[in-house]
Formats: structure tokens, C-alpha cells, sequence
């Protein structure tokens, strides 16, 4: 702690799960100053460092090398709206028109950054970039309505790899986003990052719908939204548009978000559309309990392709596995399922019975991975798993 106060050093040891802003990461050094002073770690009298401050972007140096190198990367610089102002300026000379990938990554750009870069944009520059990164910024609504603007205008049509996960939008960016790419601003769009953000249920279902239209990025292959704010409805507009596109990996991550309770229709939807192809549900760090478990055990039979789920770190107890143990008995649901994770839940001996119990019928003959940490459980719960996996059958 001594010889390194940097904010990246402090995010490390302070790891909440949640991306502080400068005045959080100050605070934060400030306490720990305050208290190896206390402890007669510094001497008394030193002044708090608060980091290393860094020089701002050479700005004629990077032009220089993404001109003949045809990639603008400028991540881990501390670069402010005001650096991209100017660097947005220069960028619509056509000496840069060669440049087919930007990424400015963990730097501190909010609205006005991304703002000044998308009506660059809409003005003719980066007419050939193909990547387009600010992820780990802090663009908020703003931000995310005027790169909007670029796209209805048809600006960014060659992009193919679009990554703004870890800011600060939510509902109302996400359906300016929506309404632009229904009109087909997007057709080569491969790679869609929008994970980390404050995205509600409203903003899903907006996104949702429009990514469900023949015109939305026809191309698309990978739509990235974990870790935002949906609830249930958000999930029933994913997995709605997840049949409408087929074309879609077969994979649905949704962990860290707060789902909870499914949508009152979703099971009845999907009766009519089941999701056959869909490999991975990945529902980590939910809301998730034995009455989730329940609604979840509907749609499970409704999943035949299902190899990955992963149900980690929820509130779900002994009687929420007995329901998926019993779906899969009696149901024959997840027949093909190779991982299984339950890590962090309320589970006792009575849940590693009911495991043992469906896999000594014949059951979960695919399973690979099996993954119970962080659970209470004895002996006797164990030794009866233990005896049922030894079978042959199992």
C-alpha cells in the first residue's frame, strides 16, 4: 500500500463488484491514508497521494501512428471528453479516413466524449472503422443518443464490433439505440457489447423488439446485456427475440441481473416457439429462490438443447432443487445437460439426496460438471451423492 496508491491497485483490493467513479477511488485512498497514519505506517505529517497524475495524450503522436498503422487505440490513458473534442476535430480530415478500429477502453469519457466522437462520425469521419470500443467510461443516456443519431444517419454501416458495456446508460439510451438500428444503420454488426449498464426492463424489451425486426443487424451473431437491471419481463423480451433470430449464438447470459420471478407468460409463449436450439442459460447472482426455481422448472422441458446452467449464487434452498430434480425425473427436462452450477446456495444435505436420488434413476447421464461450493452440508448428504454417482447408470 505504501508504494502503490493507484486507483487500478485500490479497485483490486477493494473489489465490490461495482465500478467507482474518480470521487469513490479518492475516498477510498483517503481512508486508507487516514488510517496507516493511524497506525503509524506514514509519517506523521505526510500528505495523502491520491495516485499519479499522468500527462495528457500526445493527440499528433497517436494520429500519427494510427495513420499508418489504420488503428486508433488510446485505452488505460485517462483520457478526458476534452482530449476527444479535439481528437474528433482532427479525426474528419481524410488523411484518417483509412482508420478501421477505435477503441478508447478504461478511460473517464462521459456524454460530451462520446458526443463530440459521434457527430464526427455523422460528418464523414471513420468512414471505414470496423471496431468501435468505449467500454469502462462513464457515457450515460446522452452519450448513447447521439452515437444513435450516427447510425440512423447510415454512418456506421461498416461496423462490425460494437462495445459500450461498463458505462452508465440505461433505459432511455437503450431505446434511442433501438429505434436507430430497426431502420438498418447496423447491417454488418457481428458483436453487440451492451453488459454492465443500467438497463431496466423497458429498455430490454425496446431492444428486444427491434434486434427481433428482419432490419436490425442482420448479421449479428453475439448480443451481450449481463449484468444490467432487468427483471423478468426483461428475460421474456430476450428470449422471445432469441426465437425470432435464429441466426443468434445459442447462448443466453443474463447473471447479475435481477430477474427474480419469470414473466407471467413467458412459459405459455414459448409453448408455441420453444427454444430448442439455446446451449447455455447462465442466471448467476439473481434473485432467484425455491419459488423461481418452480416457474423455472416449466420452461426447463421447453429447453431440450440446454448443456450449460448455471444457477450460482442465488437464495435458492433445498426444496428449489428437489423441484429441478423432480422436473428432470418426471418431466425428462434438461436431458442433455453437461454443466451444473449451484455454488452458493442454501443448500443442505437434503438437496445432495435429491441429486443423488435422480441420478441413481438414470438421470443427468450427460452431466460433465457438477459445481456445489459454498453449501452447508454433512456427511450423510455427501456419502449418498458419492454412492450415486459410482453407479454405472449414473
Amino acid at each position: 500500500l505504501q508504494s502503490s496508491y493507484t486507483p487500478q491497485r485500490v479497485l483490486f483490493l477493494c473489489d465490490t463488484g461495482v465500478d467507482p467513479n474518480e470521487d469513490d477511488v479518492a475516498a477510498i485512498l483517503m481512508q486508507i491514508n487516514l488510517d496507516m497514519l493511524a497506525r503509524g505506517l506514514l509519517p506523521l505529517g505526510e500528505p495523502p497521494r491520491l495516485g499519479t497524475a499522468r500527462p495528457p495524450p500526445d493527440l499528433d503522436r497517436l494520429l500519427l501512428t494510427a495513420n499508418s498503422c489504420k488503428k486508433l487505440h488510446l485505452c488505460d490513458a485517462w483520457v478526458l471528453d476534452e482530449h476527444v473534442s479535439t481528437l474528433a476535430h482532427k479525426l474528419r480530415a481524410p488523411d484518417y479516413a483509412c482508420i478501421t478500429s477505435c477503441y478508447l477502453d478504461r478511460n473517464m469519457l462521459g456524454d460530451g466524449g462520446l458526443g463530440d466522437l459521434s457527430r464526427c462520425i455523422k460528418a464523414g469521419g471513420l468512414p471505414r472503422c470496423a471496431y468501435f470500443s468505449m467500454s469502462q467510461n462513464r457515457i450515460g443516456d446522452e452519450g448513447l443518443r447521439q452515437l444513435a443519431q450516427a447510425i440512423e444517419a447510415n454512418k456506421m454501416a461498416e461496423i462490425v464490433y460494437l462495445n459500450l458495456s461498463s458505462n452508465r446508460f440505461g433505459n432511455a439510451g437503450a431505446s434511442a439505440f433501438a429505434n436507430a438500428i430497426t431502420f438498418g444503420g447496423l447491417p454488418k454488426l457481428k458483436t453487440l457489447s451492451l453488459d454492465t449498464n443500467l438497463i431496466a426492463d423497458k429498455g430490454m424489451r425496446d431492444l428486444s423488439a427491434a434486434l427481433a425486426t428482419a432490419t436490425a443487424a442482420p448479421a449479428l451473431r453475439c448480443f451481450e446485456v449481463a449484468s444490467n437491471r432487468m427483471g423478468g419481463a426483461g428475460l421474456e423480451a430476450l428470449m422471445m427475440m432469441v426465437v425470432a433470430r435464429q441466426g443468434l449464438q445459442p447462448r443466453l447470459d443474463v447473471h447479475n441481473c435481477r430477474i427474480g420471478l419469470l414473466a407471467p407468460n413467458l412459459v405459455s409463449r414459448l409453448h408455441s416457439s420453444p427454444l430448442r436450439n439455446l446451449h447455455l442459460l447462465d442466471m448467476r447472482n439473481n434473485r432467484l429462490s425455491d419459488a423461481s426455481l418452480k416457474e423455472l422448472c416449466l420452461l426447463f422441458p421447453l429447453l431440450p438443447g440446454l448443456l450449460h446452467l448455471s444457477l450460482c449464487h442465488n437464495f435458492i434452498g433445498d426444496a428449489g432443487v428437489e423441484l429441478l430434480c423432480h422436473a428432470v425425473r418426471q418431466d425428462n427436462a434438461l436431458p442433455n445437460l453437461a454443466y451444473l452450477g449451484l455454488n452458493g446456495n442454501y443448500l443442505g444435505d437434503a438437496s445432495f439426496v435429491s441429486l443423488a436420488t435422480t441420478a441413481s434413476a438414470g438421470h443427468f447421464t450427460e452431466l460433465q460438471d457438477l459445481f456445489l461450493l459454498d453449501v452447508v452440508v454433512n456427511d450423510a448428504g455427501l456419502l449418498k451423492l458419492c454412492e450415486a454417482l459410482k453407479s454405472p447408470s449414473a
